[in-house]
């Protein structure tokens, strides 16, 4: 599964408890797309335009040879779909990955820029400048001009995913981006426009990745400081820092149980959330609301629920598949 980073509502908890205790988590995330079941995929030829200025090398050829390539090979890396490319002989993949390129312009420009001359060799008082003949290197001028050259690329691709059963189209999307080289003072070194795209053409893939497998991402909730300064929360919060979640919810937990104090009662339910037990989490950020009203556990329950929608939405698709 690729890794997404999330932070969600712990960043606004963050900025209001300063240097609290944060737990990183993971969880497993629905593909962005429902493909009903989709066992197998087809990654068709990437179109490339039948005119792009800068054709003539056919880098518009290599940026789509590299898409297709690199995306068929992270999705067989993944394990979750059967693979199919245009060099194999297929009529009946599930989904359908169809791409072209519609605008690819590779602009090369220069500028003078003026530089100091490091040949330049000054006068001594009284001296008389003397050129050697045939020479051609200037010593005579301090500032010389120089040209410096910069490549620019201007990528804009669409792509579907097209149902290979009716040939419906399931979405479709857009990606443009503009990348430019650094400066140069030699044309011949700059960089090929395939090295100027890699980047984005590698987010590109993990795009496609989110839309059509599960992923996992990274997530985060950030505990709320203590003000009793009670021995127990400082235990609790030096197991959470830890990892030791079970042992830290049980210390909050039996604090708010005994107490009723807020944010024994609510870290307690964060660390239930970052154990993936939603249900439990929403169940205790509720009794908590309603016992404080503070409005930091509202968005908390809110959060919850969106939590548990993508859950139950992961397990829709992964039924569908068996």
């Amino acid at each position: 599964m690729k890794l997404r980073k999330f932070f969600g509502v712990a960043l606004t908890a963050a900025l209001l408890t300063g240097c609290a205790t944060t737990v990183t988590y993971k969880v497993d995330r629905p593909a962005d797309l429902d493909l009903n079941g989709a066992r197998s995929i087809a990654i068709e030829s990437v179109i490339v335009p039948s005119y792009s200025r800068y054709s003539s090398k056919g880098d518009d050829t290599v940026v789509a040879q590299y898409i297709e390539n690199t995306l068929a090979k992270r999705i067989n890396q993944g394990g979750y779909y059967t693979v199919y490319t245009s060099r194999d002989r297929r009529s009946n993949a599930d989904v359908y990955f169809d791409a072209e390129i519609v605008v690819f312009e590779v602009n090369d420009s220069s500028r003078q820029v003026k530089v100091e001359n490091p040949n330049y060799i000054p006068l001594k008082p009284g001296e008389r400048r003397v050129e050697k003949r045939g020479s051609n290197i200037n010593t005579t001028e301090k500032y010389i001009y120089e040209t410096r050259y910069t490549r620019k690329v201007h990528f804009v691709m669409n792509y579907s995913f097209i149902n290979g059963i009716n040939d419906k189209t399931i979405a479709t999307k857009q990606c443009e981006f503009t990348k430019s080289s650094s400066e140069t003072t030699d044309k011949s070194s700059l960089s090929d426009p395939i090295d100027l795209l890699r980047y984005d053409l590698n987010c590109l893939v993990d795009d496609v990745l989110y839309a059509i497998q599960p992923y996992q991402e990274t997530c985060s909730v950030t505990l709320l400081e203590d003000e009793t300064k009670s021995e127990d929360m400082k235990q609790a919060d030096k197991l959470a820092d830890k990892g030791q979640l079970v042992d830290s919810y049980r210390i909050f937990k039996r604090v708010y149980d005994q107490s009723g104090y807020f944010v024994a009662g609510y870290n307690a339910a964060l660390l239930q959330l970052a154990m993936g037990n939603l249900s439990q989490a929403k169940a205790e950020m509720q009794d908590v609301y309603k016992a404080s009203g503070d409005q930091r556990a509202r968005d908390y329950i809110d959060y919850i629920d969106k939590e548990i929608q993508s859950a139950q939405r992961l397990q829709k698709q992964d039924a569908a598949r068996r």
